[in-house]
């Protein structure tokens, strides 16, 4: 099928189309007259990063997770721990409004970040 059919189905723009194929996310067969030809699986393919892109996927996530399902939880995984993260430190916040300052806390919480970095530099 031609961009104007997947532009249709998907909800994607000519732009976005094209800047996923360009990524290699897609790969659509050139046709003699140099047009684009879509298959299903493209527009299979195009639904699902338009929905990993709206959840805040960056492009590098999505090739992962195209290229090996597995790494989908990994990557769940990964924001689950930089949300457990955030948390505790809205929580040193609430506690500073107050004036219940724990030095303590925010460098056991800076440990957690620095061994996570590290571990996830070492085990992408």
């Amino acid at each position: 099928m031609l961009q104007n059919e997947v532009k249709k189905l998907t909800g994607l723009t000519r732009k976005a189309i094209e800047y996923y194929e360009e990524k290699s996310l897609i790969n659509p067969i050139r046709k003699d007259n140099n047009y684009r030809e879509y298959s299903m699986e493209d527009v299979k393919t195009l639904k699902k990063i338009s929905v990993y892109r709206k959840l805040g996927c960056s492009i590098d996530e999505i090739k992962e997770i195209i290229n090996d399902k597995g790494k989908l939880a990994s990557i769940i995984r990964n924001r689950e721990i930089k949300n457990d993260l955030e948390i505790e430190k809205v929580e040193i916040l609430k506690n500073l409004m107050n004036d219940e300052f724990d030095f303590k806390k925010l460098e056991l919480i800076e440990n957690k970040e620095t061994l996570y970095f590290k571990l996830t530099r070492i085990f992408p």
